[in-house]
């Protein structure tokens, strides 16, 4: 069977002791493969998500699982809203660094199989404002969405606590990882 390739190149540099060698690559072309499958639809997905304390911050990892039968196409990183008893808190959304997003392991996934499934590192910190009273502090959520126009799909926190305030005149903030192999 014969592969597509890409124009694409990529180089190599090999450096010896005493030479230098370019070494040309020719990969297959699943950049378009990819960007030829379908966003992933939050209606065929389904997860779980759990928030610790460290060190003030709530720190923890989201889990989506493609119910679908068909893979699909994942974003570098998800749109994340947390919710508490329906009412979506005010929280600044930042791009968590690849370092940090390394805390779920696994590799980077651009796509999800069928039944597969895929998790980002989270990190909330700052939380400065009250939550509406309610006992125990378990009604704590997830919007999770993938583009401006799907439909989010909730996903249930496990031991949902705020994080600690640090800075009240700062904004609290969620930092988001990319999607990695569990």
């Amino acid at each position: 069977m014969k592969q597509q390739l890409t124009r694409k190149t990529i180089f190599s540099f090999i450096v010896g002791a005493t030479s230098l060698a370019v070494v040309a690559i020719l990969l297959p072309n699943s950049e378009k493969a990819i960007s030829r499958l379908v966003l992933c639809s939050t209606q065929n997905l389904s997860g779980s998500a759990s928030l610790q304390g460290e060190n003030g911050y709530r720190v923890g990892n989201l889990t989506i699982e493609n119910n679908g039968s068909t893979p699909c196409r994942l974003p570098t990183r998800p749109s994340v809203v947390l919710v508490w008893h329906g009412v979506a808190l005010a929280i600044h959304q930042k791009v968590m660094d690849d370092e940090q997003s390394r805390l779920v392991g696994g590799t980077p996934v651009s796509v999800l199989q069928p039944h597969a499934m895929a998790a980002v590192a989270l990190a909330w910190g700052n939380w400065c404002q009250t939550l509406p009273s309610k006992i125990p502090p378990t009604g704590g959520s997830l919007l999770v969405s993938f583009s401006r126009s799907s439909s989010p799909v909730r996903i249930n926190i496990k031991n949902f606590l705020p994080a600690r305030c640090d800075l009240p005149a700062e904004l609290s903030s969620l930092a988001v990882g990319r999607f990695r192999s569990p």
